[in-house]
């Protein structure tokens, strides 16, 4: 029974992640004119080793939107946010969650909000750990942010 279990798992989260092939880009006027200024920020919900290159993808992140004409700061109240919720299963492989967001803090008539501007992300089963996927996701939001600009 617990092999069939695991085995329903699997197949339900394959088809939901081939369901989200591209990034969504919600903001018609996403650019470094709009939003010049992000915070890249890493919530690490990873256990048992399946996410380990956290510096890594926060240095391309950076290095990506820079790329793209964005400023990079600790400060800022907009979020370009890196989140991996993954656990090692009894097989050796993770399985999980990886989020990428671009977010912002708005006030609009005294109602303040986060605005979510831009997404991409899946989830993935029987991997050694997120680490590739998690870069193959920053590069395609990136990449879907600098065709937006580019149109």
């Amino acid at each position: 029974m617990r092999i069939l279990k695991t085995l329903l798992v699997t197949i339900m989260l394959t088809a939901i992640s081939k369901s989200a092939l591209s990034a969504q880009i919600y903001d018609d006027d996403l650019s470094p004119e709009i939003i010049p200024n992000l915070k890249v920020v890493i919530w690490d919900g990873a256990d048992n080793g399946c996410w380990t290159n956290l510096g890594e993808a926060k240095n391309y992140a950076a290095d990506k939107l820079t790329e793209l004409g964005y400023s990079i700061d600790d400060e800022a109240l907009n979020f370009f946010t890196i989140v991996v919720h993954s656990t090692r299963v009894n097989n050796g492989g993770c399985y999980g969650k990886v989020d990428i967001e671009l977010a912002s803090y708005t006030l609009h008539e005294d109602l303040a909000g986060l605005f979510v501007h831009a997404i991409e992300g899946g989830i993935f089963t029987g991997h050694k750990n997120a680490n590739l996927m998690v870069l193959d996701y920053i590069k395609k939001l990136t990449d879907a942010m600098g065709e937006k600009q580019r149109n």
